[in-house]
């Protein structure tokens, strides 16, 4: 659903053909962008000991809570379930996660190339048919150089 506060919302790499949707709220905000740190633990045989190791952080994830304008478009985005494309939604509504800024028709939105659709929840029907779903992403994950 291309919400008229910000109608260019969506996923896809070209603004025209790229699936349109409105993030919403869910409980007291929009959902974050999270970077789950990558730690080890080995228990040392004959011991009580245990060696725990940090690795870095991984990729960034964030599920967001999306209403459609209908059942075409949650079909369209499920189709490119496991895909890497561009996310665009209007700035500031979660933390900052790299990305571009870009400013359409005076609104200005964050653009998140190369961002993989992992998960899309099943499509709860709400009246006037409009769709609810969850959609989880992660954006790409560059490992740190170690020299």
């Amino acid at each position: 659903m291309a919400s008229s506060w910000a109608p260019y919302t969506g996923f896809g790499d070209e603004i025209s053909q790229s699936v349109k949707f409105t993030i919403l709220q869910s409980g007291d905000s929009v959902a974050q962008w999270e970077s789950p740190a990558l730690i080890s633990e080995h228990q040392m045989a004959n011991s009580s000991r245990t060696v725990t190791q940090m690795h870095g952080r991984g990729p960034r994830k964030a599920s967001f809570l999306l209403e459609f304008e209908s059942r075409t478009d949650y079909e369209r985005l499920d189709a490119l379930l496991g895909t890497r494309a561009t996310l665009r939604y209007i700035d500031g509504i979660t933390n900052r996660t790299d990305g571009e800024l870009e400013t359409i028709v005076n609104v200005r939105y964050l653009a998140l190339p190369e961002t993989m659709l992992v998960a899309l929840s099943s499509p709860t029907y709400l009246v006037g048919d409009t769709y609810r779903a969850t959609a989880s992403f992660q954006r790409q994950y560059a490992a740190p150089v170690t020299p």
